[in-house]
């Protein structure tokens, strides 16, 4: 949490305050804020602290790769100094570090297949890590190979047996693989260990979804949104899931804020007026069509919705054909 508190307050640029929570947070677990407090230092023109933490930050377990430190703007005052050029006079990467560095960057730039022959040299003939079945089963989930990546994260789970993320991750190629039930055991497994990760309550909504539990997925869209209520794509999933289980009012007002955050996306207003023709709104309903028709005017189905809502009307010459 002190960790987390330095960061929201170094994005605010209030460094000293910043720096008071990493050195806290250090206190607590030596080496987990060093390089955040290098940043803070670059950024307030204190190299020598800079220097000094960036130096423990590469002594230590877990640290960046070395193109995420070159490329971190923090550090754009030190790049022409000499003490910037001789920290990088020592090779502070292992062969296994350099090796994930490249794997990630491929990740980084969608090269699945590139990662993925790296991957398959790397581990062939070898003592091999839980977390390289993981990079490779994620690497065979990117590329559709479902079968493939479950059994990847089948082994690194195995091996790693309470990795809430590789929990996930088998989850979500459980459900690629249409074994759902499975899938939402597992998930229920990722979301206790983990104290209720807000994105695998999203995730698992998507598996509700999938066995038609639409109230069960509602309440897992309601958590998520309750720490991100600005995902729309969320918002989106959530009015279909209360389509799905007949709660109108609900789904309507998820629409209203859609429409009021993309007043050109065709599928909004397509979907909002359905739901009123559901609910005998001819009127309100022949609107939505007719803005969606403005949008999108490919859909035939539209058509012979908005035919519908002006038959309920009585207007049975313009229901017949297309009068705007």
């Amino acid at each position: 949490f002190l960790l987390k508190k330095g960061e929201v307050l170094y994005h605010q640029n209030r460094f000293d305050e910043a720096i008071t929570c990493f050195d806290d947070a250090e206190n607590l677990r030596r080496g987990v804020a060093d390089y955040w407090l290098a940043k803070t230092y670059a950024l307030k023109g204190d190299s020598a602290m800079a220097f000094r933490h960036l130096k423990n930050h590469l002594e230590g377990y877990s640290k960046k790769s070395e193109a995420e430190i070159l490329l971190d703007t923090a550090f754009a005052s030190l790049r022409d100094t000499p003490q910037w050029k001789a920290i990088w006079l020592t090779d502070w990467y292992t062969p296994k570090e350099k090796f994930l560095a490249e794997v990630k960057y491929h990740f980084s730039q969608s090269e699945w297949d590139i990662a993925l022959e790296l991957l398959n040299e790397r581990m062939a003939n070898k003592k091999i890590s839980h977390s390289l079945y993981a990079l490779r089963g994620e690497a065979y989930y990117k590329t559709g190979s479902f079968r493939a990546a479950e059994a990847d994260f089948s082994i690194a789970l195995k091996m790693s047996k309470r990795n809430h993320n590789y929990m996930v991750w088998y989850a979500k190629s459980l459900l690629k693989n249409n074994r759902v039930r499975k899938c939402l055991r597992y998930l229920d497994k990722a979301i206790a260990l983990s104290g209720g990760e807000p994105t695998y309550h999203l995730i698992r909504a998507t598996a509700f979804a999938a066995d038609k539990d639409y109230e069960s997925a509602i309440d897992d869209m309601k958590i998520y949104l309750s720490f991100y209520p600005n995902d729309l794509d969320a918002t989106a999933q959530y009015a279909e899931y209360a389509t799905q289980a007949n709660c109108f009012i609900d789904a309507l007002f998820l629409l209203g804020k859609l429409i009021k955050a993309y007043p050109n996306e065709f599928k909004f207003y397509n979907s909002r007026g359905e739901i009123y023709m559901k609910s005998g709104s001819w009127a309100v309903a022949e609107m939505d069509f007719d803005q969606a028709i403005k949008l999108d005017s490919t859909k035939h189905e539209t058509y012979l919705n908005r035919g519908q809502c002006r038959f309920n009307q009585k207007k049975f010459s313009e229901a017949c054909c297309i009068q705007d």
